[in-house]
Order: structure tokens, then sequence, then C-alpha cells
């Protein structure tokens, strides 16, 4: 079967379309996952991949660069949610222990500069995305 050819079958079986809600939004992001898991994809399969990603990162940017008067924390709480997160998956990769992920994400402690960084490369959106009035006031504090 020619790359084309397969290319096609696979449109017609992922189907991918442009997300305009959360669900469709999950939906794209459990199809990347089932190639994402898998060892050597052909070129198709590639191609597939990257049209996934595109759309997902599309509506990413949409929902939550529009969220203007979110805080920050916020935001992770709801990505954590909808990607079945509990404060220890984002220890050490975001924050340095158990306590500081729950002390920050209750509010009583505040995102510091590095975490805004290490959440943005974790969950592969902008740092403004992560950055609110509080995150600034401890920067031009420090």
């Amino acid at each position: 079967m020619s790359a084309a050819v397969e290319y096609g079958a696979l449109l017609e079986d992922v189907k991918p379309e442009v997300a305009h809600a959360d669900e469709q939004y999950r939906y794209l992001l459990d199809k990347l996952s089932a190639f994402l898991l898998r060892d050597n994809l052909n070129e198709a399969e590639e191609k597939i991949v990257e049209l996934l990603t595109v759309l997902i990162q599309d509506y990413e940017k949409l929902r939550f660069e529009k969220v203007d008067k979110t805080p920050a924390i916020e935001i992770v709480r709801y990505l954590m949610e909808h990607q079945n997160l509990k404060n220890k998956d984002l220890v050490p990769c975001i924050f340095e222990t158990e306590s500081v992920a729950s002390e920050t994400l209750k509010g009583t402690r505040g995102l510091t500069l590095k975490h805004v960084k290490r959440l943005s490369n974790y969950f592969k959106l902008s740092t403004d995305v992560f950055i609110d009035e509080e995150v600034e006031l401890m920067a031009s504090a420090s």
C-alpha cells in the first residue's frame, strides 16, 4: 500500500477535525497518545501525528490564551484534572517536593519563575499561560 493511500485510510479512521470543545480536544489527545506509544511509525503515521499535534496546539492556544483573568494556578489545576495528574506526578519535573506542589496548588505558596518555565515545557504551552500578577510581583521583588 502506498504512503498516500495509507495516509488517506488513517485520515478516515482517525477523523481529525479542528477542536471547538474539550471533548474534541480529549479525542485528539487520545488519538495522538495511541500513536506516540508505538515504536517505528511509518511515513503516513508520522504525518497523522504531525496533524494531530497542530490541531491540539491550535486548540490549546485558543483555549488557554483567551483566559485573561484566570490565575495561573487554576490553569495548572485544569490541566492536571484533564490529564488525570496528581500532585506527586509533578515532582520533581516541576515542583521540588510533594509539599511544595501541595502548597502551591492550594494557593498558599506562589509559582516561581522556575516553576513557570518547567510548567511551560511540561505542558508544551507558552510561559505566558502560567504568568499572572502574582508571579510578576514575585519576579520584581527578587
